[in-house]
């Protein structure tokens, strides 16, 4: 619990130095996604739609924003997910142990 209210602590620290919408961390970082404004998530997905060849306000760019916003949230939700600490509770019952993760 004592870590729980210190890792929120710092978020908000964090979030608070980040005022500028920029975000922190890496671009498409788990992070980012959380404290970067909307408008700077847009800017950087243009540049890379852009850079597929896709022309400025078109529907094909709104797809294209879309798609890639979407598809680095789901990998950075993804990243989470598996850099999550996992616990193991063991129970015995004679010669036999079973464990679960968690």
């Amino acid at each position: 619990m004592i870590r729980l209210s210190l890792l929120g602590i710092s978020l908000l620290i964090l979030q608070s130095c980040g005022g500028n919408g920029h975000g922190i961390g890496f671009a498409e970082s788990p992070l980012w996604h959380t404290t970067a404004s909307a408008e700077v998530k847009r800017s950087y997905f243009r540049s890379q739609c852009l850079d597929f060849g896709f022309a400025d306000k078109t529907t094909e760019m709104a797809q294209c924003l879309q798609t890639q916003m979407n598809n680095s949230r789901s990998a950075a939700n993804q990243k989470m997910q598996n850099n999550r600490i996992r616990a193991t509770t063991c129970n015995t019952f004679g010669n036999t142990i079973t464990c679960n993760n968690w």
